[in-house]
């Protein structure tokens, strides 16, 4: 899925989602209130406060970790998902970090 954005935005004209669950994400995260946690393809998203860019888009950090038992390794990866006044979609991977908690 492909989502077009206006010209020069961010130096790109669309960004494309990888898979259906990031897909689903970025409709879910439009109306999810900050803190709020929902459950996507055995993922856990957790939205940030909304905020402006400095290129005029409203954005939020997003929170992905897998669903996994108490005893089980969790993985945890910070996106942050940019609404350019058409679409919500994922910013580039500046720093890709992803943290392991037990």
């Amino acid at each position: 899925m492909s989502y077009e954005l206006p010209e020069g935005e961010q130096g790109q004209k669309s960004v494309t989602t990888v898979n259906t669950s990031e897909s689903t994400i970025l409709l879910q995260i439009s109306t999810m209130n900050v803190g709020e946690e929902a459950h996507v393809d055995g993922m856990v998203i957790v939205a940030g406060e909304i905020y402006t860019a400095a290129s005029g888009s409203h954005c939020r950090s997003v929170t992905i970790s897998s669903e996994v038992s108490l005893d089980a390794i969790s993985t945890v990866r910070e996106r942050v998902a940019c609404d350019n006044g058409h679409n919500w979609f994922f910013t580039k991977d500046i720093f890709l970090t992803v943290t392991e908690s037990d």
